[in-house]
């Protein structure tokens, strides 16, 4: 799931802005309250449910993250890397764009950076170059979908912006050592 910043700072959430400080921009939370207050939202919005229903489990979500990151120290700077507002700024573009053709060019402008310094920055970061960080980003929302018996391969494949589905074979069989098709055969 992502969470948009205009989200948590929303007034529906308390326009709690002290969170996103000492939150990263990328969180693996395993956290079963999290999980519940996710299915009051993801049926909330599935039945059009009360806006004052939503509203709590919005509350709900940005109290808990702040319990969780709310009394964290804040993660220690790193010497050429990204702020955590550009931080989130691109990974929120990259995610919102992961269709296209995300050149090293087009990331650096989303932060007004040149090519070069964003590169450098970005590996400081995150620990990974900007294109290898794009393809994992790819590989997990191709897992999701996989998920989905309702999609084919070759939609998942333009989905994801691969020129053809056996160029999003290849590359899915480089990084998991398995086909698509049999990946979804072994989880179902």
């Amino acid at each position: 799931m992502a969470l948009e910043v205009r989200f948590i700072t929303s007034s529906a959430c308390g326009g709690t802005v002290e969170i996103l400080d000492s939150m990263p921009a990328q969180l693996d939370i395993q956290d079963t309250r999290i999980g519940y207050i996710l299915e009051i939202l993801k049926e909330g919005l599935e039945q059009s449910t009360s806006s004052g229903t939503l509203t709590l489990a919005c509350v709900l979500l940005a109290g808990r993250l702040l319990e969780i990151f709310g009394s964290k120290p804040m993660p220690p700077a790193v010497n050429g890397g990204l702020g955590l507002s550009r931080q989130r700024r691109v990974l929120s573009y990259i995610d919102a764009h992961l269709q296209d053709d995300l050149t090293l060019e087009r990331l650096a402008a989303e932060v007004d950076l040149s090519p070069d310094h964003f590169g450098r920055a970005f590996r400081a970061s995150l620990g990974t170059p900007p294109l290898r960080y794009i393809a994992q980003r790819r590989l997990h929302r191709a897992k999701a979908l996989l998920l989905d018996p309702g999609m084919s391969i070759t939609d998942i494949a333009m989905a994801l912006g691969f020129a053809t589905p056996s160029h999003f074979t290849s590359n899915f069989h480089k990084a998991t050592g398995t086909t698509p098709s049999q990946w979804r055969r072994d989880r179902r």
